[in-house]
């Protein structure tokens, strides 16, 4: 279970209309997604995962879906460490490949539907589900 800093659901409500603001006012250009990339992993360093799954693990997983320009956005940072683990970008482009991850990131262009279904996921239990999509916390 992730616990919450105090001041994580402001934060979380303001990186969420940041994300879809941005998403319908530019488009998608290679400084939005450099923002949106470091929104991301400013955003970890402000929960912490209570179950264990952070202290046993190798490596900090961000799992991204069917995002390329994103992936290619968080890999190229210079961000390679996340709570004192190794970073890795994981590619999802099915559920079907759905892979355990600490970090779900949903570009705007998954849908509603395909939200919900990775987010009742057992890989998706103890993960942190970022979307950009508008409506995405009351569909998943």
């Amino acid at each position: 279970m992730l616990n919450w800093h105090p001041h994580i659901r402001f934060l979380s409500g303001v990186l969420m209309t940041l994300l879809l603001n941005s998403s319908f006012i530019l488009s998608k250009s290679e400084d939005e997604i450099a923002i949106k990339s470091a929104f991301l992993f400013n955003f970890t360093k402000y929960i912490e995962w209570e179950n264990g799954s952070l202290d046993d693990a190798s490596s900090f997983k961000i799992g991204v879906v069917n995002d390329p320009e994103m992936i290619q956005a968080l890999r190229n940072s210079s961000v390679k460490k996340i709570k004192n683990k190794k970073v890795e970008i994981i590619q999802i482009n099915s559920i079907d490949k759905i892979q355990e991850c600490h970090l779900f990131f949903f570009s705007a262009s998954t849908s509603l539907s395909d939200i919900k279904s990775y987010s009742t996921s057992k890989s998706t239990r103890f993960a942190l589900l970022v979307a950009e999509r508008k409506n995405a916390l009351n569909n998943g």
